[in-house]
């Protein structure tokens, strides 16, 4: 996705566009201000201002032009082509961008596609404050600013998100952000993989049924950027893809429970048809790839890859093990993240009784805790270890809440 972050001056653009960049590894940013900077390095652009304004220093020439607006048209007539060609060539380089750019309304630039747009705001005392500490600004300078640029009621009206700084719910506000930033990247993604755009709501709203804690669109994210960075030499990506998108499109927590992963690939069928993709019709290695979907799906039922399918042919076995490992990926995670997996699987199955989900919870644990190895592949191999810990750890808190009779 291509994510502009603006808003006025003092607002927490650069402290917002940092949390996103933390929250999202695969995202570049790209800073507007930065861009300014480096303008303010090249030979010719320092040759006009010193004819111009008789100085190559910005701040004084941020203080001539916002007491002259028309010495400030002049600046931009000559600054913005070279900034919105680099903005652009960034834009077509980089399918994960984050773009901080204060005056993107003021600005009306022709960037090209963009899929958020996100501004930052806060109230005018708070902003004050902050720009006359930072930047040692005088009122009069503030203003002027501040009657140059495009007012935050309009902002943030014209955003599709925004973050109000000056609260006390920022992280939140950021989470909600984060999220949102997500799922947007697995629409896009859905898009490509599948090759149908009519497919996506109905993911949509299979993984946002209201008892899933665990089993969402954040789970398939997850699995999605961790097979960004393991994946690289799968022999049927399409496959894997198509799986780790319908592995857990039905999933049920009463008696039809043991029936979700035959049912899951009817249902990916059924989704694919309907929509017209095209992977109805495409192969890999000479395997249709919403077979071997199908099969790498029903591996999920018990975690083991044991169809004769699968087993008979070496590269598809290989995959549908990263497949199952990249899903248990959350059981090789901190103790934090293993007990907060557990919470939310409890979560939905809270139809049941304390001692009724803890035989059960034991019962699935153990199978991967009596495997002689809980990961099948060596990538994951450096998870072996940790995962264990944790299915010890939530064994022996289930047995307490339910002995063994």
């Amino acid at each position: 996705m291509h994510v502009i972050i603006t808003g006025t001056i003092g607002s927490g653009k650069s402290t917002v566009a940092a949390q996103l960049c933390k929250a999202l590894p695969q995202y570049k940013l790209l800073d507007f201000d930065k861009e300014v900077d480096g303008l303010y390095r090249d030979d010719h652009f320092l040759a006009f201002l010193d004819k111009e304004f008789g100085t190559t220093d910005r701040k004084q020439v941020s203080d001539i032009v916002f007491a002259q607006p028309e010495l400030r048209r002049q600046l931009e007539a000559r600054s913005i082509p070279a900034l919105q060609e680099r903005l652009t060539d960034a834009l077509q380089a980089h399918p994960n961008l984050l773009i901080e750019f204060p005056l993107y309304f003021e600005a009306a630039w022709p960037l090209g596609h963009v899929d958020l747009c996100v501004t930052v705001h806060c109230d005018q005392e708070t902003q004050v404050k902050r720009v006359a500490a930072r930047d040692k600004a005088s009122a009069g300078k503030i203003a002027a600013i501040r009657a140059a640029q495009l007012s935050t009621a309009a902002k943030v009206a014209l955003a599709d998100q925004a973050v109000d700084t000056g609260r006390d719910d920022v992280p939140e506000q950021l989470a909600r952000l984060v999220e949102a930033i997500r799922i947007g990247d697995l629409r896009d993604r859905a898009l490509c993989d599948l090759g149908v755009a009519d497919a996506w709501p109905e993911l949509v709203a299979a993984y946002s049924q209201p008892h899933r804690r665990y089993h969402t669109l954040a789970h398939l994210h997850a699995m999605f950027e961790r097979l960004d960075q393991v994946g690289s030499n799968v022999s049927h990506p399409k496959a894997l893809a198509l799986a780790i998108w319908f592995h857990d499109y039905v999933y049920e927590v009463d008696d039809r429970y043991g029936d979700n992963e035959a049912r899951s690939v009817k249902a990916m069928s059924d989704v694919l048809r309907r929509s017209g993709s095209p992977l109805l019709y495409e192969h890999e290695q000479r395997s249709s790839v919403v077979a071997l979907a199908a099969e790498f799906i029903l591996a999920t039922k018990g975690h083991q890859p044991a169809s004769g399918y699968l087993q008979s042919r070496p590269a598809a076995l290989a995959d549908a093990q990263l497949f199952l490992d990249i899903d248990l990926t959350i059981l090789g995670k901190g103790p934090a993240a293993a007990e907060q997996f557990d919470q939310a699987i409890r979560h939905e199955f809270s139809r049941y009784g304390d001692q009724e989900f803890a035989r059960g919870r034991v019962q699935a644990l153990t199978t991967f805790l009596e495997r002689d190895q809980v990961y099948f592949t060596p990538t994951f191999a450096h998870l072996e270890e940790a995962a264990r810990a944790n299915l010890n750890s939530l064994i022996c808190r289930w047995k307490s809440v339910a002995p063994a009779q």
